[in-house]
């Protein structure tokens, strides 16, 4: 270098750098007037600038942090509180080719489902390619569409506030049980929600609300639709149904005829209408203010997080989270209620919490238009989509004959006009039925035939093809004829019905319509055979009076005999064997005696009535009971659940006359004995049934089974009494493999009025005549036989002639 040239000038370089402190409050400066520092590492009290206020200053400062991957965020205060962070880094979003992977999964899982509710409803299709199709139209298609109809709404709601917050995955089981049978079970979000920056409060609340709200509103019209689509009569099920609780939205279009017969499709419901309920089912679920799920979101929209966080709303929040809990825990409600219960509270009071969502301007808050629109819609989608406690459950009772709950259980009737009972006829479950009905009046001396609009005189109704949709109806009809014959006594009407295999019976109490009445159909017996009791109570409402009276030598009162206005009870003591010492009703009960009461005007009232439980009984011996020739020609049943009848339809399995044979009844299950038969079969039955002889569908007699010695006694049967005023053989056959005594008890007048005859023993299946002779006219005898452990007992008493 010579001396000419002059030297370069030097060039000072500052040793003092800036700190990142010092950059973000530069930044912070030039759009903020800056205030007291506050404990964050980068927050500052602020003002606006040139008349803005702090929300546009804030959203010109993040237009340029955002190249420096940072934020800044305002909290409320006064004046409000700035802090600049990272912008979240490292966040996953699904590639594409995975998206395509899932929806593809989801969508054959909700095909599935689909598929399987079509072939729940008709078991009569086959799998193919037809009900995947049909599948697909009627419910996988429509969800699908719904779901992105809600995820590209949500994404342009976000999209207005300058929010990249993706789509919605779907999440779907390929069940169709009631667990949960809608096929879509819930969505995840491409962005996790603390991790996608959202500009305010409001923009929060509307991003949030709008999945929802489309689900719910699809639900709602897809859910019209489908059940418009819905027949109002079953499907050929063969499995129990699966019925839907629906919700609030259509019992309310129900309620204004836009929607009819809900009650009745929802029991078999169209796969569209099912997606509906699910779409409303999900929509419901999102709302709710479980961590995580967006209707906690709208809390935090609504509340902002400063009143959500504080001591008095956790405190809230905690016990309506464990009275939730408990309340689900202890209703045994629906499945998805309990998993929903335990994510709530799990989520809720976990060590580690899910994370709020990432808010930016916190100060700004919600104005109270949006609050109410987003609050009024939160709560009315939450009422009105609830899907009930039991949601979808499986019908239990779905093939059970014929409803009866809603029959009468008690009808006036008045003296000399007619009375006409209404019975409605509809299914009990949701299977079609055809069958029959038999009826008759019990509690009186003979029988009496009940009329019916069924243009017959067999008592009998036939019902035919009778649904919950077309029901039927069938009208008794005590004649004025018959109601005089009933004289003022209560009866009851039997109810029997024999519809697709189910035998019921309904019992209706008719009481005269008058001021004097018996109120019992039956004699109540209590006691036992050798110190009877019976009883029956006499209503008076008037101020009439009487005196009670019986003429029968075998019974006394002992109560007392005048009975004035009110409930008198008359009770009867009966010697051994009088409640089975008078006639037999036309079902085989025994009559009690005759009851007369004098009233105080002169006029006379009197009645005969059965007694309860003085059927005859045949014995089993460890439920084998062996059916004596004298049933042949006749069709011979067990019947266990209700009184004892003959079914209607009479085409019964005939059982080889040349044969020893034995044959497990069931209840209600009949044979037919050849007119051949020789008393070569047994029965395999249940101790207190029924033994029925039937000829045709008329009942000839019946028989209590009890345990015992196997005999068969005729006339009468075990513990049956036969009245003789002369000479008479009773005929005895041993139908076991025992030689068994026989002791002969009487009792009677003494003298030489009587004579009986009868052997020692009767030997292993051999016969015995028991002779009875009366030689003075005027008395009685009445003999019943009841077989003991060790030996046969003969029963016999002689009194004055009945009265």
């Amino acid at each position: 270098m010579t001396a000419s040239e002059s030297e370069p000038e030097r060039l000072e370089i500052d040793t003092e750098t800036w700190s990142k402190r010092d950059l973000i409050q530069v930044i912070s400066s030039r759009y903020f007037a800056l205030g007291e520092v506050e404990s964050g590492e980068y927050s500052w009290r602020v003002n606006g600038i040139n008349g803005k206020s702090v929300s546009e200053c804030l959203l010109d400062m993040n237009s340029h942090l955002e190249k420096l991957g940072m934020i800044g965020l305002l909290d409320r205060g006064n004046p409000p509180v700035m802090s600049v962070v990272e912008l979240p880094t490292g966040v996953f979003v699904m590639p594409r080719w995975q998206q395509v992977v899932i929806w593809i999964t989801m969508f054959s899982f909700m095909t599935i489902a689909g598929t399987g509710l079509l072939l729940r409803n008709n078991p009569e299709l086959t799998f193919g390619i037809s009900i995947i199709a049909d599948s697909c139209a009627r419910f996988s298609i429509p969800l699908a569409i719904t779901i992105l109809l809600a995820s590209e709404a949500r994404r342009r709601v976000a999209s207005r506030y300058g929010v990249s917050i993706g789509q919605l995955t779907p999440l779907a089981f390929p069940i169709s049980e009631p667990i949960w049978p809608f096929g879509i079970a819930g969505f995840i979000s491409q962005r996790r929600s603390d991790q996608v920056p959202i500009p305010n409060r409001k923009a929060l609340g509307l991003i949030e609300v709008t999945s929802p709200l489309v689900l719910f509103l699809s639900g709602i019209i897809m859910t019209i639709v489908g059940v418009s689509l819905t027949s109002t009569q079953p499907p050929p099920l063969n499995s129990p149904p699966m019925v839907f609780s629906g919700n609030s939205i259509l019992e309310m279009l129900q309620f204004l005829s836009i929607i009819e017969n809900l009650d009745i499709k929802l029991q078999w419901l169209d796969p569209l209408a099912i997606a509906g309920l699910g779409l409303c089912t999900v929509a419901w679920i999102m709302l709710l203010p479980v961590p995580g799920f967006p209707g906690d979101h709208l809390l935090h929209a609504i509340m902002g997080p400063e009143d959500l966080l504080s001591d008095e709303k956790q405190t809230l929040i905690f016990a309506s989270t464990l009275f939730f809990m408990v309340l689900v825990f202890s209703a045994d409600p629906w499945f998805p209620w309990l998993v929903i219960a335990t994510i709530a509270v799990w989520r809720r009071f976990s060590p580690t919490p899910i994370l709020d969502p990432f808010v930016v301007d916190e100060s700004k808050g919600l104005d109270d238009i949006s609050r109410n629109q987003i609050l009024a819609l939160m709560i009315f989608i939450l009422i009105v989509a609830f899907p009930g406690i039991d949601g979808a459950y499986g019908m239990s009772e779905w093939d059970e004959g014929i409803e009866t709950s809603e029959w009468p259980d008690e009808v006036r009737y008045s003296v000399g006009e007619d009375t006409i009972i209404p019975l409605q006829i509809s299914p009990d479950g949701v299977m079609p039925v055809s069958g029959w009905l038999q009826f008759r009046i019990e509690g009186t001396e003979t029988r009496l035939v009940l009329d019916s609009d069924c243009n017959n005189d067999s008592q009998t109704c036939i019902i035919e093809g009778v649904t919950q949709f077309e029901k039927g109806l069938v009208n008794l009809i005590i004649s004025a004829e018959n109601s005089v014959l009933l004289h003022n006594r209560t009866a009851n009407i039997r109810i029997f019905s024999e519809i697709s295999g189910h035998y019921e019976e309904h019992v209706i109490t008719i009481i005269p319509d008058t001021s004097r009445y018996h109120n019992r159909a039956v004699w109540e017996l209590t006691g036992s055979l050798q110190e009877p009791v019976i009883c029956t109570n006499f209503i008076i409402e008037d101020e009439s009076s009487g005196n009670v009276s019986i003429s029968n030598p075998r019974w006394s009162l002992i109560n007392g005999s005048s009975i004035a206005r009110g409930n008198n009870q008359i009770c009867l003591l009966g010697v051994n064997g009088a409640s089975i010492s008078g006639p037999s009703d036309y079902l085989g009960r025994h009559l009690g005696p005759l009851l007369t009461i004098t009233w105080d005007d002169g006029n006379t009232s009197s009645w005969r009535t059965p007694i309860e439980e003085t059927s005859p009984l045949v014995n089993s011996i460890e439920g084998t009971l062996k059916l004596p020739q004298a049933f042949s020609g006749n069709s011979v049943g067990f019947v266990e659940s209700t009184a004892p009848f003959c079914p209607t339809q009479t085409e019964f399995p005939e059982v080889d006359p040349n044969i020893t044979w034995n044959r497990t009844m069931g209840d209600y299950s009949f044979i037919e004995l050849p007119d051949e038969y020789t008393g070569n079969g047994s029965l395999v039955v249940q101790e207190g049934g029924w033994l029925v002889v039937c000829d045709s569908n008329t009942m000839v007699s019946s028989f209590l089974i009890s345990n015992g010695p196997e005999l068969w006694v005729s006339p009468g049967g075990l513990r049956n009494g036969s009245s003789f005023s002369d000479s008479s053989i009773i005929h005895i056959s041993n139908l076991q493999n025992e030689t068994l005594p026989i002791f002969v008890s009487t009792s009677g007048p003494p003298g030489e009025l009587w004579d009986i005859q009868a052997p020692d023993s009767i030997s292993a299946y051999s016969d015995a005549n028991i002779t009875l002779s009366i030689t003075e006219p005027g008395y009685e005898a009445v003999v019943w036989v009841v077989p003991e452990e060790s030996r046969i007992t003969v029963h016999s008493d002689i009194r004055e002639n009945w009265k």
